[in-house]
């Protein structure tokens, strides 16, 4: 089936407030007055920021000081305006004058902390025809991530769109913040459900944020564990402890030399499919989508019961491979009746590709059961 195509905007997380095309961001190097709306949606005048507050009450002893206070913290960015600039253009933003940026396809609005890699932020929608996706966007990688929906990777959307059916489980391994979750939740109906597992803690954290916003508890599991070939506890390797952050490792990654090590690490508890499913947490998945960082096959292997049912085996699987994986996998799912159907590379894999790389590129394996 043809992947159905629709155009897709994104927006303020404004509830019955949807105005594709206007103006997208609020943030300026020049403070505007503060705003004292009780309510952080109430205030439709761009580059407000509303004063916090608590029980529904503004701290109005901070009115006085918001103005002075909000410019300390832009000002102490010296080099924040840049590095923002530079990740707008890359999302498709264009400079509009006065320190607001447009974008083609809608709005989003946030302003920048003394840290310049994080966002205090509104929030942002991805609107596709009638649907919409909300992601919290606390962080600069957030932010890349939620706005890189439809081009980070096409592949997978597609897939998702041309096999998912309502009803449908999927098991999303290795969810980040949720975006693939989000949108396979939504597709697959109200009797479907997805299993969303992510150990790392500042992304599973920013994943339960995503699927509250969406309206989704009751749709989305979300296990904040490891998944392996067998039961044990391995150290998980961060790679960067801040969510929307990827290469976090269990154990010694096959991707990073022996001298290459992570901001830090946890003591992870690790245990199989296999054995999920044998308790009863899990219902047997229709779809499998697997991007561990490098342990695709550990994970694979400890579904081998399942893959090798009659009436449980999932009907399509993808799976991230790169050069040393690709061969193991392939024989491995061919074992159980498993054919490899397509591949697609990543928006950052294409590239890579396009200059030249071979063995570090990594691509997205679709694999179904042999006819």
């Amino acid at each position: 089936m043809a992947p159905a195509t629709a155009a897709a905007t994104v927006g303020p997380v404004t509830p019955g407030r949807q105005e594709p095309g206007d103006a997208v961001l609020a943030w300026s190097p020049t403070v505007p007055e503060p705003c004292t709306a009780y309510d952080k949606n109430s205030c439709t005048k761009a580059g407000h920021i509303p004063l916090s507050h608590r029980d529904g009450r503004p701290k109005r002893r901070l009115a006085a000081r918001a103005r002075e206070w909000i410019h300390a913290k832009t000002e102490s960015n010296a080099g924040a305006g840049a590095k923002l600039e530079s990740t707008l253009k890359r999302l498709g933003f264009e400079a509009a004058g006065r320190g607001s940026w447009r974008h083609p396809e809608g709005r989003v609005h946030f302003r920048l902390e003394s840290d310049p890699n994080r966002l205090r932020d509104e929030g942002l929608v991805v609107y596709e025809g009638d649907h919409e996706y909300r992601f919290h966007c606390g962080w600069m990688k957030e932010l890349k991530r939620a706005g890189n929906l439809w081009k980070g990777e096409p592949g997978t959307v597609s897939w998702l769109r041309s096999e998912l059916r309502q009803g449908d489980v999927v098991y999303d391994i290795g969810a980040n913040v949720g975006l693939y979750t989000v949108f396979a939740a939504r597709h697959g109906g109200a009797g479907g459900h997805v299993y969303a597992f992510e150990p790392h803690v500042a992304n599973a954290r920013s994943l339960l944020r995503n699927v509250l916003v969406n309206g989704q508890r009751d749709q989305v599991t979300v296990l904040s564990f490891a998944l392996g070939e067998a039961t044990a506890f391995f150290d998980l390797e961060y790679d960067d402890d801040a969510p929307g952050s990827g290469m976090s490792t269990l154990g010694a990654s096959p991707r990073k030399s022996a001298e290459e090590h992570g901001t830090c690490k946890e003591l992870k508890y690790v245990t199989s499919v296999d054995s999920l499913l044998e308790q009863g947490v899990l219902r047997p998945p229709q779809l499998v989508k697997i991007d561990v960082e490098g342990g695709e096959l550990g994970v694979l292997k400890g579904m081998r019961g399942l893959l090798g049912s009659r009436n449980r085996r999932p009907r399509s699987i993808q799976v991230e491979i790169d050069a040393d994986s690709r061969e193991p996998v392939i024989a491995y799912l061919g074992e159980h009746g498993y054919l490899l159907r397509e591949e697609h590379r990543s928006g950052v894999s294409q590239r890579l590709a396009e200059k030249g790389a071979s063995g570090d590129v990594v691509v997205n394996a679709v694999f179904s059961m042999e006819a």
